[in-house]
């Protein structure tokens, strides 16, 4: 019986980890340890997880910190079903799978990624930038499985200028997503997700998180020769939503495909204009 094991940091996102019986796992800070875990409450050496034959065993190897279930410490854990396990302070998702749900979850990401080539051979066909937001909208948000996406446009100093595709957001005196994820994204120009904005350590505290309850969260920057332009956004208002890898690598393919026909519909003003110009000059 393998179990996923999902590391739920509260400042990044990092994809589960599934892991098979032959073998036990160590689970620390130290990057030798086989589940590498980067914070400062989890040991060097904190926890074995093994599979005993009959059911998955979690040891605490008397770290300083402890391991805990709802709170109470923990020096074993047997693993009956999904379990939110805390190393310190920092959670773990631990859910056993059997084979048949492990295929199940091998063929689902399979027909996933047909879905995805799909919707980004959609977008492609589209004839315009508009067209191919469209597209977008249709096709991959309910590939996210989220509650609510948009296309986020942003001026120079990151400040949202227009949002595409919650008709909420369209004027953006009413968004109510979590701008301070947008910013980090348009900041460090590379995709950020937060699976459990309620207690992530940036966004906690942010009057949108608070006042929309936004449980989870994620921001794909769109590039255009070396600058953020826009973020696709998506957002969760129901606990234990989380965004994963595929949405990650998801929105990162649309933002490509976008990046592109914002690059050709660029091209073709400029020889629309050279035309122009030339007609004029020699007419």
């Amino acid at each position: 019986m393998p179990v996923n094991c999902q590391i739920l940091y509260r400042d990044r996102f990092v994809p589960k980890a599934t892991l098979f019986e032959q073998r036990g796992y160590l689970l620390g800070r130290d990057p030798q340890c086989d589940i590498h875990v980067d914070h400062a409450d989890v040991s060097r050496r904190h926890a074995h997880l093994r599979y005993d034959g009959e059911s998955w065993q979690l040891t605490d190897l008397n770290s300083s910190n402890g391991t805990f279930i709802n709170g109470q410490r923990q020096t074993r854990i047997q693993l009956d079903g999904p379990m939110l396990v805390t190393l310190g302070s920092l959670d773990f998702q631990l859910t056993p799978l059997s084979h048949r749900e492990l295929t199940t979850d091998i063929n689902h990401a399979a027909w996933l990624q047909k879905r995805v080539q799909s919707a980004l051979q959609q977008c492609a066909a589209a004839g315009s930038v508009a067209a191919m937001l469209d597209s977008a909208r249709r096709t991959a948000m309910p590939l996210l499985n989220s509650d609510r996406a948009a296309l986020i446009f942003l001026d120079t100093d990151t400040s949202i200028q227009a949002c595409r595709g919650y008709p909420e957001w369209l004027d953006d005196g009413s968004f109510s997503g979590s701008t301070t994820l947008i910013r980090q994204a348009a900041k460090a120009a590379v995709p950020i997700a937060a699976n459990n904005a309620q207690t992530h350590q940036h966004l906690q505290h942010q009057p949108s998180v608070q006042r929309h309850r936004i449980k989870a969260a994620i921001a794909c920057p769109v590039l255009q020769a070396g600058q953020v332009i826009a973020v696709f956004y998506a957002d969760s208002l129901h606990d234990h939503h989380l965004f994963t890898q595929q949405d990650i690598d998801l929105l990162q393919a649309f933002a490509r495909q976008l990046a592109m026909h914002l690059s050709l519909a660029s091209i073709d003003e400029q020889l629309e204009q050279l035309e122009s110009r030339l007609h004029q000059q020699y007419a």
